[in-house]
């Protein structure tokens, strides 16, 4: 078999195994081992996708003339890293000159997907944070999936009407719910969060709450409906 070969999307077996996703639940070490033993090409790019520091940082030794460059599917070096949860792999190439703030072709930056992944518990809060300390501007979505309870009243304050703003299709609620913070939908709520708002795909808030009945209740006792 060549470990090498690719699917349409230029995928190769080497940065599926370094994606967590619905089938594992983070990076599939042992598998990512058995392919590099056996000769799986490693760049700039798959190296940061494996979170590799070794061979980034052989590769930066190098060159550094990539570090910005985007892939064959528009995806940044940094987004890979930060994609799959390398936190030392995010600092290693930040300190060696990637742009915090470059976004993918698709417009997704390094923390935009960082913090999508903090919905899936599949990101390290804390590999956020250091990329906000960075540089990196972040929204009040963000804030919510962080858990930053002070941040999220002080904004909400000035505007309630970031307790129904929309990203991507999700309110801050949505957010909350997935990160489990019962505190800060409790406050969205208060704010004027509509209970019983969907996401683009028609999935309630209440349907997100699975067998957590504390956040389901709460939901119902601000007018949710099942």
């Amino acid at each position: 078999a060549d470990v090498n070969a690719s699917d349409n999307a230029g995928r190769t077996p080497l940065m599926e195994a370094s994606h967590g996703g619905p089938w594992k639940e983070g990076t599939a070490v042992s598998i990512i081992d058995l392919l590099v033993k056996n000769n799986a090409s490693v760049d700039i790019f798959t190296a940061s996708a494996i979170g590799n520091a070794n061979i980034i940082g052989d590769l930066l030794k190098q060159s550094k003339d990539t570090i910005n460059d985007v892939d064959q599917n528009g995806q940044t070096v940094l987004y890979h890293a930060a994609r799959n949860n390398h936190f030392n792999a995010v600092k290693l190439l930040i300190e060696n000159g990637a742009d915090v703030n470059k976004p993918c072709t698709d417009g997704q930056t390094p923390l935009y997907t960082a913090t999508l992944h903090l919905l899936s518990n599949q990101m390290d809060p804390d590999l956020v944070r250091y990329l906000i300390s960075r540089g990196a501007p972040h929204d009040f979505h963000t804030t919510v999936a962080l858990g930053d309870y002070d941040s999220v009243s002080e904004n909400l304050s000035r505007d309630k009407s970031l307790a129904n703003m929309r990203l991507r299709g999700f309110t801050p609620a949505d957010y909350s719910i997935h990160c489990w913070h019962y505190d800060i939908l409790q406050l969205l709520l208060e704010s004027g969060a509509d209970p019983n708002s969907k996401d683009d795909m028609g999935r309630s808030l209440i349907s997100k709450c699975g067998n957590n009945e504390g956040f389901a209740n709460l939901l119902v006792e601000y007018g949710a409906k099942w």
